[in-house]
């Protein structure tokens, strides 16, 4: 393990630079908020001096010398008008909704709200505590100061969202306690046979693969990690990189429609455009879940081919320890829960069936035909991962009913112009998935913004390829060993051979190194417009 004092410092100097940033923040967001006041008083002005100006040339003295009409401050249409982001309630004027009594949004709420977002990823990060939980907490906490019902924080907990993972995590966590995956993998590796140079790439789509059809980035990243550590060893190659190629194939598989991220990719556009905030924007709040996915594919193997060549894995020369004929054969139960995967694959994919519940569908027939532990499988749900994810979901939306969303937006806006949007947002995403959770706090708290670029920036921007640059650049930073990535490469490399502080720290300073390239190259895919695909997708 790394050595506490280095927790510490990196512990301190973030927070510092969150506070930092979050006190930026509302200093810039009050100047901003004093800047519009004045404006808007301004031109109520200069409008009645127009209006009385061209009466007195006109030669209308009556008209002229009637004082002229103040524009109204409250009333339907006018600008003083608002909607409750907690009940969707339209309210002309005043400072609680008519109908929950939720404050309206200002200044101070919204960096209240902000303030407590960075505390609460501070305190995740140095005591390495579940977010998930504080976050529901905090969520409450921030309700009360802001007059939001109960009822709607716990409406906020995403029930549709954590089914479906349930579901899914449950039917692959048989499949992988009855050891389908990990012989699923050594076959495959078998059938590379002499052709060891190819072994990095196979990693990369193998884990890819094992990732998109179900158990996401989490669960298929531990598997084959730890497999290809294993192998690392076993054919005298670098098992850090091998380990990478793995890692590196089980995030860019992640955001297929099967797997968790593709699901809160779905969920999230969904909520976007179910939001009665957004209504103007419905028909650009259309998601594609091939587009989604391929973003992050793309992005993994662009960085994995870069890898492959800087390491030199071209050259690899070892004999393959995996041979077909040594390898057992499936055994009924595998069979079963290959055949009940397949099944699942085509009922949601060519059908469009729920993938949560189809899922628990086939998990129940695994369980009536005895074909895995239930026990043991219910065990492996990573529990604290979907508490995790629905956990910051609660918080994050309690944030954006305080405003707190739409004023972060519009401080990334004043870095942005149209070309620049999808860089900007990408490079925002990477730098706050270091410290964070991509699935848990970077995806909804960047999907939240989403709206307002959208009408800042018009037909510049495009929703599809602003959410794929968020989710690519999110898991590029992944490997590094603050995030999960990094630290699952660590723990599979430490648990197969002794290690010292110092190789670790020279571990921790080459995955951390890595993902900053990752980062810095996706935000130059964002530049290029890679992420929008030039249009194919429309």
């Amino acid at each position: 393990m790394l050595q506490p004092k280095y927790k510490v410092r990196w512990g301190r100097l973030l927070l510092a630079f969150l506070l930092i940033l979050a006190l930026t923040s509302m200093t810039v967001s009050a100047y901003a908020s004093g800047r519009e006041t004045a404006r808007s008083s301004e031109s109520r002005e200069t409008l009645s001096r127009s209006a009385e100006n061209a009466a007195a040339e006109t030669g209308n003295a009556a008209e002229a010398a009637a004082p002229v009409e103040e524009v109204p401050t409250t009333g339907a249409g006018t600008s003083d008008d608002w909607t409750c982001k907690v009940c969707s309630t339209a309210n002309e004027g005043g400072d609680e909704c008519a109908k929950c009594g939720a404050s309206r949004p200002n200044v101070t709420l919204s960096v209240i709200s902000l303030v407590v977002l960075v505390i609460v990823i501070a305190i995740g990060f140095i005591k390495k505590v579940n977010l998930g939980f504080l976050a529901i907490g905090a969520a409450f906490l921030l309700s009360i100061i802001a007059g939001i019902g109960p009822k709607y924080v716990t409406k906020a907990f995403d029930a549709d969202m954590f089914v479906s993972l349930v579901g899914v995590t449950f039917l692959f966590g048989m499949a992988s306690q009855n050891g389908t995956l990990d012989l699923f993998s050594k076959k495959v590796v078998a059938l590379v046979g002499k052709r060891t140079v190819l072994i990095p790439i196979l990693m990369f789509f193998l884990s890819a693969f094992i990732s998109a059809i179900g158990p996401g980035h989490i669960a298929a990243g531990i598997l084959m990690t730890t497999f290809a550590v294993y192998l690392a060893f076993e054919m005298k190659i670098n098992p850090i990189t091998t380990a990478l190629f793995a890692k590196l194939g089980a995030n860019a598989g992640c955001a297929s429609p099967l797997s968790l991220t593709g699901q809160l990719g779905l969920k999230l556009t969904n909520n976007l455009a179910n939001d009665v905030t957004n209504a103007d924007l419905v028909e650009r709040l259309g998601f594609n879940s091939l587009h989604f996915f391929l973003a992050t594919l793309v992005s993994g193997f662009v960085f994995t081919l870069i890898l492959y060549v800087c390491t030199k894995s071209y050259k690899v020369k070892a004999d393959n320890p995996l041979k077909l004929k040594d390898i057992p054969k499936f055994n009924w139960k595998q069979w079963v829960t290959i055949a009940a995967i397949v099944l699942m694959v085509v009922l949601c994919i060519g059908f469009q069936m729920n993938t949560g519940l189809t899922a628990f569908v086939m998990a129940s027939i695994l369980v009536l035909l005895q074909c895995a532990d239930e026990k043991k499988a219910i065990k492996g749900i990573p529990w604290g991962t979907l508490v995790f994810i629905c956990g910051v979901g609660v918080l994050v939306s309690v944030i954006d009913m305080m405003g707190g969303i739409d004023r972060i937006s519009g401080l990334l806006q004043k870095l942005m112009g149209p070309n620049t949007a999808t860089p900007v947002i990408a490079a925002t995403s990477g730098i706050l998935s270091w410290v964070s959770s991509t699935t848990g706090v970077v995806m909804p708290a960047m999907f939240k913004m989403l709206p307002n670029i959208l009408r800042t920036f018009g037909e510049h921007v495009n929703y599809m390829e602003l959410i794929s640059a968020i989710t690519a650049t999110s898991f590029a930073a992944a490997i590094s060993p603050l995030s999960t990535g990094g630290a699952i490469i660590m723990s599979s490399y430490s648990a197969s051979k002794e290690t010292t502080n110092e190789e670790l720290n020279k571990i921790f300073k080459f995955l951390f190194l890595l993902s900053v390239g990752n980062v810095l190259l996706n935000v130059f895919l964002s530049a290029i417009r890679l992420f929008g695909f030039y249009g194919i997708f429309g």
